[in-house]
């Protein structure tokens, strides 16, 4: 699997974990800078939650979530 098909099944994979904790995300970081032609190099996906949407104890049933 290229490094893009990896990227994208990583992000559909976060969003159906973040609809799952019923925690709307925002795409950040270097992804997120594609959608404005900026061209940054990223091995990761990166996305922000409100801390009052955040459902910690939802978040830390589900193996595909890892918090930092």
């Amino acid at each position: 699997m290229n490094v893009v098909s990896r990227l994208a099944e990583q992000i559909q994979q976060a969003v159906a974990a973040f609809e799952e904790c019923k925690t709307p995300p925002a795409l950040i970081g270097g992804v997120a800078l594609a959608a404005h032609e900026v061209v940054r190099a990223t091995r990761d996906v990166d996305f922000l939650v409100d801390a009052a949407d955040a459902d910690p104890a939802g978040i830390r049933r589900n193996p595909d979530v890892r918090a930092l």
